[in-house]
């Protein structure tokens, strides 16, 4: 099923993914307006083995990194590329880098979060040519867009 929604451009929403798991829109849209930092892993998967999922998680929810801070993770179904995973979890729809090309200014969640008032900011470490991002980044509310090769 989750081939033929790519053979067909399909761009369906999605039911799950971590950023409607961790609950982002309504933090986005609160009166509040925490600081938030979203960082999509979308190949780092999960051990069986909680020692070694703690290995790779320790750091990243140690005291020191959750003193002023809320950490969420999630869990997801993963497939497809690099860019699907930011489609499932930047706009919560199965799709690609290419089912942006054909459309405009989409409602996706640095989008929300610009018209909550925020800034919006993208960081990869590839290059921007590399699945279009130079092009659909802005479109689904990104303002800036630090991108370098390394």
């Amino acid at each position: 099923m989750v081939a033929h929604r790519f053979l067909t451009g399909s761009f369906e929403l999605v039911d799950d993914a971590a950023t409607l798991h961790a609950s982002l829109k309504p933090q986005l849209t609160s009166s509040t307006k925490p600081n938030v930092l979203m960082v999509i892993v979308e190949g780092l998967g999960a051990f069986k083995d909680t020692k070694k999922q703690d290995l790779i998680w320790g750091p990243l929810v140690e005291i020191s990194v959750n003193d002023g801070y809320v950490v969420q993770t999630g869990y997801t179904q993963y497939f497809g590329s690099t860019s699907s995973a930011e489609a499932r979890e930047l706009c919560n729809r199965f799709g690609d880098y290419r089912d942006f090309r054909e459309r405009g200014n989409l409602d996706c969640l640095p989008r929300l979060a610009l018209k909550s008032g925020y800034n919006t900011a993208a960081f990869h470490t590839f290059s921007g040519t590399f699945f279009e991002r130079l092009d659909w980044y802005p479109k689904v509310g990104f303002q800036e867009l630090k991108i370098v090769s390394l």
